[in-house]
């Protein structure tokens, strides 16, 4: 298996072990009663951002608000 492969098996377990430990404390939040939102909840909370801020856009936007909650 080349080098090439190894790096980008490697990078997708990463992510999913990242993902899961998300879901594992978005599981535990919730249990505590805290509200967690799903991803389209969380996409139209991020858009309301933006246009609050003035930086309103389409898919096509290069300044998307992502990663940030």
């Amino acid at each position: 298996m080349s080098v090439q492969s190894q790096e980008t098996i490697k990078l997708i377990s990463a992510g999913l072990k990242v993902g899961i430990k998300a879901y594992e404390s978005a599981m535990r939040l919730s249990a505590a009663g805290y509200y967690v939102p799903g991803f389209k909840d969380f996409q139209r909370q991020a858009e309301r951002i933006n246009v609050a801020s003035g930086r309103a856009g389409g898919a096509n936007s290069s300044h998307r608000l992502v990663g940030h909650a």
